[in-house]
């Protein structure tokens, strides 16, 4: 009885762990008031009011631009699903927002998707190693704009040597705006592939 109970806790916790998603809040459903500071700017970001941030999400002070979560349900013909969606611009450089990535292996492939609308739009990965380097891995990148909700996806394959963790970022290339919705990073059932000679 008692290996019985134990082996249904270890199976439970299993479950639960690879329940976990790996990307939190890719609907933007949940977004935080944000505070502009004196500049009227949020770590170098312009936000449409009233000034909010997706939740979990970070817009790169390094790339900064414009960002707002628009509430606008999808049956209303805003959202691509439920009530909120986000628009970036990009100024005079790339505008990038991101978060950071929970529970990704090194070797293992992900599904990468997202649903974006209006202009150009990239995903791609900070990477981050135990050396101190930092690297990246482009996923997906589109140049044409689409006026519908268009679902976009790419692969990727976090590195074995030193790998700690990533970063999922969406961009927006100089001087143009871009719908997104529905983020998604997901494990892929891959058969293993056997050592070479």
């Amino acid at each position: 009885m008692f290996s019985t109970c134990l082996l249904f806790l270890v199976f439970s916790a299993l479950v639960s762990e690879q329940d976990e998603p790996v990307l939190k809040n890719g609907g933007f459903e949940a977004a935080v008031a944000a505070r502009p500071g004196a500049d009227g700017l949020v770590n170098g970001w312009k936000l449409v009011p009233p000034p909010q941030l997706p939740a979990n999400w970070t817009p790169n002070p390094a790339y900064p631009g414009e960002l707002a979560v628009v509430e606008s349900p999808a049956d209303r013909g805003g959202a691509h699903s439920g009530q909120r969606f986000v628009r970036i611009a990009a100024r005079e450089r790339h505008a990038h927002l991101y978060q950071m990535c929970e529970g990704l292996e090194s070797a293992k492939w992900y599904r990468v998707s997202a649903w974006v609308r209006g202009g150009a739009v990239s995903l791609s990965f900070y990477e981050y190693f135990s050396s101190g380097k930092i690297g990246g891995q482009a996923v997906w990148q589109t140049t044409a704009a689409h006026a519908q909700w268009k679902r976009v996806e790419g692969f990727y394959r976090p590195p074995a040597e030193g790998y700690l963790r990533s970063a999922l970022a969406v961009s927006v290339p100089p001087g143009a705006s871009a719908d997104v919705d529905d983020v998604a990073v997901e494990l892929m059932d891959l058969p293993a592939v056997p050592a070479g000679p």
